[in-house]
Formats: C-alpha cells, structure tokens, sequence
C-alpha cells in the first residue's frame, strides 16, 4: 500500500505503519502537519523551487538564527536519517561556530541528548563538516564536542545511523558521491524527538542561501499513525476521553427531551386518571321528579340526595360500600 500527500510518500505495512519516510523538496509540496516551518521570518525565508526548498538568510538579520523546517514525529530504534542538499552561498565569517547547513538530532531524555551534523564555512578553517555531539551536564550546563573534518563539495549528502546505541555520522560530496564514514558515537536508544534541517548563520551576521533536496528517514521500529502526526498517546487518550464525555452527555438531553414529549399512561405513577375512568367511577342517574339527569360519588350509593334542579328527594341508586 502506498500513501501520497503533497509530495510526501510513506510506504506501510498493512496495519498503517510506515517503513519508510521520504520527503522529495523539488517543486513539492510539504504537510505541515509532519515538517513545520521554524525560526524568525521563516515564511518569508523560506520557499519552494522546481530545484529544491530554497532557504535564504541575509547578512543583516534583525536575529541571526537558523531557519528551515523541523520534524514533528518521532524516530524509534534503529534508523537512517539522510538529507541531500546544495550550498548556493554561505559568507566566510569573523566569529561563531560557522556559516552554512545544519542537520540536528533531538532524543528524548532528561539531559536533551543530541548529535549534529553541519555543512559550514569556518572563521579558520574554512569548509569543513562539523559532527557534534550534545549533552546536559550534572550542573544543567550544556556541552557540545565537535570534530572538524575538511569538505571540498558544496553539494551533497549527509546521513546519520544508529544500531543499537551507537550513531555514526556518512557524508557523501558532489551528486553521485559514494558515502564514507566519518566519525562514530554513543547515542543510546531513545526515540529521537524531531529533526532539524535549517540554513546556519553561526551567531553571526552572516548571509546564507542554500535547497533542500530530499529527505528520509528509514527506522527499524515505526511510529504509530498518530505519533506521525504529531500527537502522542497521552493527548489521544484525553481527547477520546473528552469526545466520550461529551457525547453521553449530548444522548442524557435527547433522552429527557423524548421522555418530556412522551404522553402520560393511565396508571403511571403520579397520573391522574383519564375522563372515560372518572365517568366509569361516577353513578348517573334521572330525578325522579323532573327526569333532570344527575350524578353522585359512588360512596353515596343508598343515600338519598336533593335534585339541584326540582329539589324533589330521591335514593341514590346502588348498593353503599363497607
């Protein structure tokens, strides 16, 4: 079974869960509900090409901070994690980290464990990969090591593994370029919470201009529907909760509502009885008199009553109960 959404493919199994994801930027379409757009100005930033999605920062930014898109489902066990992009421009900066293409890996724990993967211009050294690793000291500080590998491509891939615990950064330069390995690290086996590929400006004033080509994950353990979406099962279960709710309460009015129209059975509790019962429980009969019809309660049986009418005085028919 295959699924299309605005140039978004997901291959699944029979049971909904994708195998793979792939996202093909050139000239298509994204779901926001799966790649959000991210950063200051992003929508003005950011557009799409028949070459790929083109992310442009100027030199003078009222904010200089990356800007592109990140992921909103999670990324379970094992996976690979592969971006092909183009550098069209990134200025040769004075200061910061550098100046060009981030690929950067969320997971979810407590110390934020993380691994980027950039593709920039250095104040020293010049072009380089930059492979990162991240992590929450005892203190609460942040701390990043990184190693710096020559580059000598503007264009390319760059990949991301994990088996097991262990993740390994693969470049792979130019557009046919075969991938080699560059550096290896412990990650652990969380879930990766999102991916961010963005334009870089180091924390400087710096110009960037580069596409996104294609993107896909492949993982060994797929992520839910929902989880796909975005949305965990916590949220799920508080929304199934709340539609449950609401609707008894929606069936308890329609149920009173019908019950008020329904008309009254004789006999029912609180009911008083019909016309036909109370004439059945009535004695009628003429004065004897003026032949002037009258009626009395039963427990008048056998006594005699005074005719309204001729007031003439007669015997109330019938036999006087108890």
């Amino acid at each position: 079974m295959k699924l299309a959404v605005a140039g978004l493919f997901l291959v699944a199994f029979p049971d909904g869960l994708p195998a793979d994801f792939h996202q093909d930027f050139r000239g298509q379409a994204f779901d926001p509900q799966v790649l959000q757009i991210m950063g200051p100005e992003a929508a003005a930033r950011i557009r799409s090409e028949p070459e790929g999605l083109r992310i442009t920062l100027p030199a003078e930014q009222q904010r200089a901070e990356h800007v592109g898109l990140i992921t909103t489902f999670p990324i379970k066990g094992d996976f690979e994690i592969t971006l092909r992009y183009e550098i069209l421009h990134a200025d040769r900066p004075k200061t910061g980290n550098g100046v060009g293409l981030e690929f950067y890996l969320k997971t979810e724990t407590p110390t934020a464990e993380a691994l980027g993967f950039y593709r920039v211009r250095r104040v020293r050294e010049g072009d380089v990969f930059m492979l990162t690793r991240a992590t929450t000291t005892a203190e609460g500080k942040r701390r990043h090591t990184h190693e710096l590998i020559p580059s000598a491509a503007n264009a390319g891939q760059l990949r991301m593994t994990r088996t097991g615990t262990e993740a390994t950064w693969w470049a792979a330069e130019g557009d046919d370029g075969e991938f080699r390995e560059l550096h290896r690290d412990e990650l652990g086996a969380e879930d990766v919470s999102s991916v961010l590929l963005t334009a870089y400006p180091g924390k400087a004033q710096c110009a960037v201009d580069l596409r996104l080509i294609e993107f896909r994950v492949r993982s060994g353990k797929a992520p839910t529907a929902a989880e796909r979406a975005g949305i965990r099962p916590r949220r799920i279960a508080l929304w199934v909760t709340a539609g449950v709710s609401g609707a008894l309460l929606i069936l308890g009015g329609i149920w009173a509502q019908w019950r008020r129209r329904l008309p009254r059975q004789p006999g029912a509790a609180g009911a008083g009885p019909t016309a036909p019962a109370t004439a059945a429980a009535s004695l009628l009969f003429p004065c004897s008199t003026c032949g002037k019809n009258l009626k009395a309660k039963p427990e008048s049986a056998g006594k005699n009553v005074k005719c309204p009418q001729c007031g003439g005085t007669m015997l109330v028919p019938g036999t006087q109960s108890g």
